[in-house]
């Protein structure tokens, strides 16, 4: 009986560099990740300007955190969608520095619309969706990141 091949080894190459600051931004995300006891494998697809990023499963407010740390361990500027109310308090600017677009969820909305304008006013995007909607279990995900993309 054969042996079977190895794998090849795994990469995580990250997106060009993009200066000093991102650098470091690097560094601590990646000690972090570690910490955690995360991996990171795959490599950041080159030359990628615009895309919706699907971040799932969403099930706890810590996802946000992990995914913020592989933004930055990759060092991709991310956006992601989150409710409105999270930047109407003192410390609303760090979550506008972390990437939010905010989200009125309290009127019917034309979401996909919203969210296309910002992908036609960004010359470099990369959208972070959360297709379930919600952090409770869902037994299906939402299509509004189909129409988005």
């Amino acid at each position: 009986m054969a042996k079977p091949d190895r794998a090849a080894p795994r990469s995580a190459r990250p997106a060009p560099w993009r200066g000093i600051f991102s650098e470091a931004a690097r560094y601590v995300c990646t000690a972090g990740l570690w910490l955690g006891g995360w991996r990171m494998a795959g490599d950041w697809p080159q030359g990628l300007r615009r895309c919706v990023l699907l971040a799932a499963p969403h099930t706890s407010n810590w996802d946000g955190v992990w995914m913020l740390a592989a933004a930055g361990f990759y060092r991709v500027k991310l956006r992601w969608m989150g409710k409105r109310a999270l930047v109407r308090h003192p410390f609303g600017f760090l979550v506008r520095w972390a990437g939010i677009v905010p989200v009125d969820r309290s009127a019917s909305q034309d979401l996909v619309a919203q969210m296309r304008e910002a992908f036609q006013a960004a010359p470099w995007l990369v959208l972070a969706i959360a297709p379930e909607g919600t952090r409770a279990r869902a037994p299906h995900w939402k299509r509004g990141f189909y129409h988005i993309a």
